[in-house]
């Protein structure tokens, strides 16, 4: 899996960025198990100082490194 925590404060880029990402992603096994946008519901602790998570799984390391 890789996990990226980001803090966004701009992001009038972010169409063009993921309609490349998400080809590469692809083009290498991988696949978006989760993508949040702030804001989120905290269940329990603090609610975190990043404004987007992204997971993705791919299918092993070298995919992922690829």
């Amino acid at each position: 899996f890789a996990i990226g925590l980001y803090n966004i404060r701009d992001a009038s880029w972010r169409p063009a960025y993921r309609a490349v990402v998400d080809k590469l992603v692809a083009k290498h096994g991988g696949r978006y198990v989760a993508r949040t946008t702030n804001p989120w519901e905290v269940l329990e602790g603090a609610v975190p100082e990043i404004t987007n998570i992204t997971l993705i799984e791919f299918p092993s390391m070298d995919h992922a490194r690829a």
